[in-house]
């Protein structure tokens, strides 16, 4: 399970889950915020 605050955050690890993925490993996302107060710049 990867955590965090909102989507985008998630790419610098993208390539260790789609390894974890790959091999077969359950692969859990968890965004605690939909990005709405982030800039869009």
């Amino acid at each position: 399970m990867a955590v965090f605050s909102h989507p985008d955050d998630e790419c610098g690890c993208a390539a260790t889950l789609a390894k974890h993925a790959q091999r077969g490993d359950n692969v859990l996302i968890v965004w605690t915020t939909y990005g709405e107060m982030s800039s869009k710049f």
